[in-house]
């Protein structure tokens, strides 16, 4: 059991690939997930995720692919990330556990929930992509740069390893599939309570697409924190987890 507020390794093999993790938080606290995005892995979802772990059961782990979990012979698609998600869930023993993602961890949670219902008893999406007027290499890029001013410093180190981990082939196809995913239409079939969260400075997630995605699901809802950009899970983990948790109290 990892201790509270203290991350540990937790390694895991599934479906023949070995996945990296860690943990913190009492084993028997309600579990919940923090997922990464397309750039950087895990590592840039520990500031909020050290919060969450006070009372919480926190797991951060690596997509095959993404940071130290191994690499798959090909490049998944995010419903195909989304099922290994669902098997390395199954061999922590977390079933049903809450999911929080940043980014297109988003998108692979979206397709984690409709997929896998009993897996998933509450989602947070923080910064869902990809805005539906924006669907191109260089529109993303573009809204990325400009958003870079709205987060720590730090950040652009983490994500400079992140891709030298996963490699600039697989982000790039990765980045393709991202592109072609449509979270509005997904989003529409997850039937638990569903968060969104965007910074007001978020220039990848303009406001009228974070209230697109909120209102397609179910049982979504939407809130907005002054200030922050697009990385809220780490450049803003203090807002981020006091929205978590007034989330979970309601749910």
């Amino acid at each position: 059991m990892a201790d509270v507020g203290t991350f540990t390794p937790q390694p895991a093999f599934v479906a023949g690939l070995r996945w990296h993790a860690v943990v913190a938080g009492r084993s028997s606290a309600r579990p919940v997930v923090v997922l990464h995005g397309w750039g950087a892995a895990g590592e840039a979802q520990l500031p909020a995720a050290r919060l969450l772990a006070s009372s919480l059961r926190v797991l951060v782990p690596d997509l095959p692919g993404f940071g130290r979990s191994e690499q798959p012979s090909h490049v998944p698609t995010l419903p195909e990330l989304a099922d290994a998600l669902a098997g390395w869930m199954t061999a922590m023993g977390l079933a049903p556990a809450v999911v929080v993602g940043n980014s297109m961890g988003c998108q692979v949670l979206a397709h984690l929930a409709a997929r896998h219902p009993d897996q998933v008893d509450a989602v947070v999406l923080q910064g869902p992509t990809i805005d539906a007027g924006a669907r191109t290499v260089l529109r993303q890029a573009a809204r990325l740069a400009h958003g870079s001013r709205f987060e720590r410093p730090s950040l652009g180190w983490v994500q400079a390893r992140g891709v030298r981990q996963a490699g600039v082939g697989r982000l790039m196809t990765t980045l393709r599939h991202a592109l072609d995913d449509r979270i509005e239409e997904t989003v529409a079939e997850v039937a638990c309570p569903l968060l969104v969260v965007r910074g007001s400075r978020d220039p990848l997630v303009t406001q009228q697409w974070a209230e697109t995605v909120a209102c397609r699901a179910p049982r979504g809802e939407l809130r907005v924190v002054p200030g922050p950009g697009h990385c809220m899970v780490y450049s803003a983990p203090l807002e981020l987890a006091r929205l978590v948790r007034g989330f979970l109290g309601r749910h």
